[in-house]
């Protein structure tokens, strides 16, 4: 494309497929500020794909956005607050989150990573005020579910883990099932871990066996008692290979 032609997104996406990815982010910034809904749309589409959500972002805070570009640019938010959590910037994602549930309140996966970076910062209280209202809206939501569980878990409660917990691995979350093992150790329920671990077992058994075995390589962990119980040693034992 000459330099004095107008950006298209045909040439954004050659720019990103040829390497060029700060030439991508420049041409998409001048298109933007012009192109109509459907454009805009398609060029967060192609941005999302490659995991471009800050610049992506950054677009749409300087754009006079149509009702139909909410959705999309509050997924851009979510983008760039996990972009932010990776790096440890846990104000600023929190901040970007919040503005990306302003955006788009529906958005139930943004009040989910709100809720579980709330955990990260260790605000519980706050943590669980807004899982226990997601799940309040949507009781059968598996994955609110196990994020209940955790949190209830962390914060020294694991009889009130149980329920959530169970209910997502039943949904078939093997992560919730290990979870829920923790918590049913931690009750001295053996007997409902020895009922988990078969289900495990039969259901998720390499996906149950990586994570039995990175939690085992804890020094702390709940799950060492388990292994000199009596036929439940032979089930993890069995996952394990």
């Amino acid at each position: 494309m000459p330099e004095d032609a107008p950006p298209t997104l045909d040439a954004i996406a050659g720019a990103i497929a040829a390497g060029f990815g700060p030439r991508a982010v420049m041409m998409a910034r001048e298109l933007c500020r012009t192109c109509d809904t459907d454009t805009m749309l398609q060029l967060a589409a192609l941005l999302t794909e490659h995991n471009m959500h800050p610049p992506l972002a950054g677009m749409w805070r300087n754009r006079v956005r149509d009702p139909r570009e909410s959705e999309p640019y509050a997924e851009a938010l979510c983008g760039l607050a996990a972009a932010m959590a990776g790096q440890g910037r846990f104000d600023d994602a929190l901040r970007v989150l919040q503005e990306a549930i302003e955006e788009a309140p529906a958005l139930r996966h943004a009040r989910r990573s709100l809720a579980s970076l709330l955990l990260e910062k260790a605000e519980y209280e706050n943590a669980l005020e807004a899982c226990e209202r997601l799940m309040a809206e949507d009781p059968a939501d598996a994955e609110t579910a196990e994020l209940l569980g955790l949190i209830r878990y962390s914060v020294g409660d694991p009889h009130l883990a149980i329920e959530p917990l169970q209910q997502a691995l039943e949904a078939g979350r093997a992560g919730a099932g290990i979870l829920l093992l923790k918590a049913l150790t931690l009750t001295g329920n053996d007997g409902h871990a020895a009922e988990v671990l078969q289900r495990l077992d039969a259901e998720h058994h390499d996906r149950a066996a990586a994570l039995l075995a990175l939690e085992l390589e804890e020094p702390g962990s709940p799950l060492h008692a388990l292994q000199g119980a009596p036929g439940i040693s032979v089930l993890m034992q069995k996952i394990l290979g």
